[in-house]
């Protein structure tokens, strides 16, 4: 057997006993939450691992269902909760056969456990994403409420694997408003 088929195994049989834990606590804060509401729940929980910026609030290393991550808390123009960001770590080109792989198929079958079946989901490839700050889809879930994915994203120069699942609504208005934002600063 290569090595390939093992990885994916062992990630199957780690994905079916992730799916059996409790939600995250991070994930039972609602949408719309204030900011310092939220600031001061995760700073009590996770103490000197949270640093508060202007617009999120990050968490450096964060035990999602046994995978090392960092997390973003986003919040909209009127500072309320709007989205989680889920970012694996930092990896080079070289290690996409081994850790990208890997980091891509803990996240989405994460995801998958905690949101059913994606829409459509595709192999993760590092040939299409070339730019900084641009993002390859590796999984789209279809939700009414909520925008949900995994992908690929080049940040700093360096390849991580990415998750999102936000409020439909709320970032929908958010990117209403930073197109108007744009237009005034034009």
């Amino acid at each position: 057997m290569g090595r390939i088929p093992i990885i994916l195994t062992i990630l199957l049989i780690s994905t079916i006993c992730y799916g059996q834990e409790q939600k995250s606590e991070l994930m039972s804060i609602p949408f719309g939450t204030p900011f310092s509401d939220v600031a001061m729940k995760v700073k009590k929980e996770y103490g000197d691992r949270v640093i508060l910026y202007e617009n999120n609030i990050a968490i450096e290393e964060y035990d999602l269902k046994g995978m090392k991550v960092g997390v973003s808390l986003l919040f909209d123009n009127k500072k309320k909760f709007m989205a989680l960001f889920y970012k694996t770590a930092d990896r080079t080109a070289d290690q996409y056969e081994t850790n990208i792989k890997i980091d891509a198929y803990m996240l989405t079958g994460i995801f998958r456990n905690k949101f059913g079946q994606a829409l459509k989901c595709k192999e993760p490839t590092i040939n299409k994403v070339i730019s900084e700050d641009e993002i390859y889809p590796i999984c789209e879930w279809k939700d009414e409420n909520l925008v949900i994915y995994t992908a690929i994203k080049v940040f700093r120069s360096k390849l991580h694997i990415v998750g999102l699942v936000g409020s439909k609504k709320m970032m929908e208005k958010f990117k209403t408003h930073l197109k108007e934002e744009k237009k005034k600063n034009k």
